[in-house]
């Protein structure tokens, strides 16, 4: 698939940028070309959509994004295995679930930093957060200003309440023992792009395909866009960023630039770009 695209200048700053003009074409042309069905069945996203319940699609979205790394076919093995033994929906098997009783259960859940430990941690961990605040949802508006310019500082914030929960359940050293789930909890604050709870916030928050909205307490405009290698690559190419590493900062210069595309929703072309970075296509 070519989307027609010159070429792009690559001396600009770091600071918000413009979409050049022929990224914007690009992007269009792409995002009216997208492969939904298609794209969604090989998505993570795919099994988050098999609940209809919101208090489900929240905790199935956030362990299906915290597995978002590696191949796509041991993504979606590791999601569908733990969803698997949640017969009753994931939100009903948290509200009796107990790390000390049940982390058995999930003894061969195993995706690659992710060992069994961690996705107990994770499940124990969620468990808690869920009896404090009702949903995620609501744990993350408890630390947003619906003034942000964006999500960072609530991100920030819920990273550190999920953080002091692990604390208190496994002790100031868990992340020693624990690197899984250590390494889903990237927060802006450290400098990291947290591309999986970037994508988690996605699924979340947007209403358009192929997105969820099931958080209604977040509007579009305030999220970054999910930055992997293969979105890296895609917005050097189209002039979207100039940064060489794919970090916080690189994810803000991607967002302001597609933003400056569609002001109101700036990261519904991360799917597309996702997904032809994966598939290999060029834009040429």
């Amino acid at each position: 698939m070519g989307f027609g695209l010159s070429g792009a200048t690559g001396a600009e700053s770091a600071r918000a940028r413009q979409a050049p003009p022929d990224a914007a074409r690009a992007l269009e042309a792409a995002y009216g070309a997208a492969r939904w069905a298609a794209w969604a069945e090989a998505d993570p996203l795919g099994l988050v959509r098999l609940y209809d319940d919101p208090r489900d699609q929240e905790i199935a979205g956030f362990i299906a994004a915290g597995l978002a790394y590696g191949r796509v076919a041991s993504i979606l093995a590791s999601v569908s295995s733990i969803l698997s033994l949640m017969p009753q929906g994931p939100r009903a098997f948290l509200e009796t679930f107990r790390a000390d009783r049940d982390a058995a259960v999930f003894e061969r859940c195993i995706h690659r930093f992710h060992t069994a430990e961690s996705v107990v941690a994770m499940l124990e961990t969620l468990r808690i957060a869920l009896e404090r605040h009702s949903s995620l949802e609501a744990m993350f508006l408890s630390g947003h200003s619906p003034g942000a310019p964006d999500i960072g500082p609530a991100l920030c914030n819920f990273v550190d309440g999920l953080r002091s929960i692990t604390v208190e359940a496994y002790g100031p050293d868990w992340a020693n023992g624990l690197y899984g789930w250590r390494h889903a909890l990237a927060s802006p604050a450290d400098g990291s792009a947290c591309k999986r709870l970037n994508l988690f916030l996605r699924w979340m928050v947007r209403t358009g395909p192929p997105d969820l909205g099931a958080w209604r307490g977040i509007h579009p405009r305030r999220l970054v866009i999910p930055v992997d290698v293969h979105v890296a690559r895609i917005a050097r190419r189209l002039g979207l960023t100039a940064r060489a590493s794919p970090d916080w900062r690189m994810a803000m210069e991607i967002t302001a630039a597609l933003r400056s595309i569609d002001p109101e929703d700036p990261i519904r072309f991360d799917f597309v770009i996702s997904h032809i970075g994966m598939e290999g296509e060029a834009w040429t």
